[in-house]
């Protein structure tokens, strides 16, 4: 009995065994794993995202195929290899299955959304100012995302120079020290995007100016010329100061950022204010048009004792302001000049004449001027007698110097006479110069003219005196020797010639009248119509002339050898 429930028993456990393993389900063998288990994804894109194939069991298949789906085609579709195409926004499931086991699957949510195409700065240039206090400027910066209603995963701030401005998660800028920097926002891109839009701000610290200076407080110009004004802000390191640079009288002078240029003479203020009006600074400016040089009429001259000589000052320019010149004389002994700048000479020497512009500013002007230490009464003399004729020195020296003469001619000499006077001694008629000059440094020098008449070398004596009537009786040959007296009736001057007539006779000396003729060239002493005159000379035989009334007349004619005006 004991045996047999036993038995039953046992097969009563076996059927439920059995029972139980029918009810109870197999246990997979691999499972299907996703890193991620919810992807954003931007509209219009494609992407692959591979599960993990983990085995649970040793007899596990190595290899799996597998079967995709999407749960929302509209939304993405996915093919046989699990490459995702993105449609619109919106949201699905990815499903991976088991192709040998449907009841092994993996998953992951796919939000498909739209992407931010670009951040735009509300304000891309902000100031910042760190005021004297020390106090530091601070801000918060804005942006604005396109389109509007893009998905925003979030965005990361930055800035090029923290030393400069610092700032934070939010977008909170601050100052830290003068300079520029860019703080720039980036946005968080969902994936397949190959955008990457960023915003930039660019940041200008500045430190606060506390005083305004400039490089000059007085300034003088000429007409026409520059100079430049530098500003000076302190602190050192304040920055972003706008100047505005103003004339008290633009006629007078302009300025343009500190430079400053000249217009016309006069007096005027340039100032230099900052932008907001708080800093400002001043110079006074004065503009002048002074003479820039003198200019004379010659360089240096030679004048003897007493001469005077005009000098001509000319101003450049000749609109001065104050044109006048001041004249004056190294050595007023010597030459002497009055305020209208005429020079008399004076004693022998060397002096120099200088004229200034009377502003003491431009070039001044010099004349050289050497007066002789001796001079003579005329630079001309004659001698018509053979004794010749003495020409005085006159001395302008302290003491006498010593002087050299040199003829040029030898129709005369020059000796010194025992009072230290020229001695001209007629050798034959004719013209030279004599060169009288110092042997000394002074290299004074006068040239005078010496003219020999034929009187001075000829003897009327040795002349006949010939007569109308003792030629009509007995007419010479020609070339013979003679002299007549009588008066000039006529005078004709001609290019070749010089013709007188000659009366000879008569209560007027208006009869038997004589043709004399010499070339202008000639050593003859001049005689005027009405004249009375000893005529020596050669016959030339009978000449021919035609009278005012046209009736021929014939006379004797005289070649002049020399004419004496009695």
């Amino acid at each position: 009995m004991r045996k047999a429930v036993s038995v039953l028993l046992w097969l009563l456990l076996i059927l439920s065994t059995a029972w139980c393993a029918a009810e109870t389900p197999a246990q997979p063998d691999r499972q299907i794993l996703f890193d991620e288990s919810r992807i954003i994804a931007c509209d219009k894109t494609q992407m692959t995202i591979q599960p993990r194939i983990e085995r649970l069991t040793e007899d596990a298949p190595e290899n799996t195929k597998l079967v995709w789906q999407s749960s929302n085609p509209a939304v993405a579709t996915v093919n046989s290899l699990g490459r995702v195409s993105t449609l619109t926004p919106g949201g699905t499931r990815i499903t991976a299955q088991a192709k040998d086991n449907p009841e092994i699957t993996g998953s992951y949510e796919l939000y498909v959304v739209w992407a931010v195409e670009e951040l735009i700065p509300a304000e891309p240039e902000i100031t910042l100012v760190l005021d004297l206090s020390g106090t530091r400027d601070e801000t918060d910066l804005f942006y604005v995302v396109r389109p509007s209603d893009a998905w925003t995963g979030g965005v990361h701030w930055s800035t090029s120079n923290a030393a400069v401005a610092a700032v934070d998660g939010t977008g909170h800028v601050q100052a830290v020290a003068p300079g520029n920097a860019v703080v720039t926002v980036e946005a968080v891109m969902p994936r397949g995007s190959t955008r990457s839009p960023k915003a930039m701000f660019r940041i200008h610290v500045q430190r606060e100016a506390e005083k305004l200076t400039l490089s000059e407080d007085t300034v003088a110009l000429k007409r026409g010329g520059t100079a430049l004004l530098q500003a000076k802000i302190e602190p050192e390191d304040a920055t972003g100061v706008e100047l505005v640079w103003t004339s008290s009288d633009p006629a007078v002078a302009q300025v343009t950022n500190g430079r400053i240029r000249a217009v016309g003479s006069g007096s005027c203020r340039i100032g230099c204010a900052s932008a907001d009006g708080k800093l400002s600074a001043a110079c006074n400016v004065t503009v002048t048009w002074p003479v820039h040089d003198v200019k004379l009429s010659g360089r240096g001259a030679t004048m003897s004792p007493g001469e005077q000589l005009q000098l001509k000052a000319t101003v450049h320019p000749f609109d001065a302001d104050n044109p006048n010149v001041i004249w004056s004389s190294s050595n007023a002994q010597i030459a002497s000049v009055d305020e209208k700048g005429t020079v008399t000479a004076g004693l022998g020497g060397d002096c120099v004449i200088t004229c200034a512009p009377e502003d003491g500013i431009g070039t001044a002007a010099q004349f050289s001027v050497h007066v002789l230490s001796f001079s003579v009464a005329r630079e001309e003399w004659i001698v018509d007698t053979p004794a010749g004729i003495m020409i005085p020195i006159q001395w302008h020296s302290f003491e006498p110097i010593p002087l050299e003469l040199k003829p040029s001619s030898a129709c005369f000499r020059a000796v010194w006479d025992a009072n230290s006077n020229i001695r001209i001694q007629p050798l034959t008629a004719g013209v030279g110069v004599l060169t009288i000059r110092s042997t000394d440094s002074r290299r004074d020098r006068i040239e005078l003219k010496i003219r020999i008449e034929d009187s001075a070398v000829t003897d009327p004596e040795d002349y006949p005196r010939m007569t109308y009537e003792g030629l009509l009786k007995n007419e010479p040959e020609t070339g013979t020797k003679g002299k007549i007296l009588g008066k000039v009736l006529q005078r004709i001057e001609q290019s070749e010639a010089v013709i007188l007539l000659v009366g000879t006779a008569g209560e007027d000396w208006g009869e038997e009248n004589f043709w004399v003729e010499y070339a202008p060239g000639d050593p003859v002493t001049k005689a005027s119509k009405g004249d009375l005159v000893i005529v020596c000379g050669f016959y030339q035989g009978v000449y021919t002339y035609e009278s005012a009334s046209g009736e021929e007349i014939s006379v004797p004619a005289l070649k002049a050898r020399q004419i004496i005006v009695r």
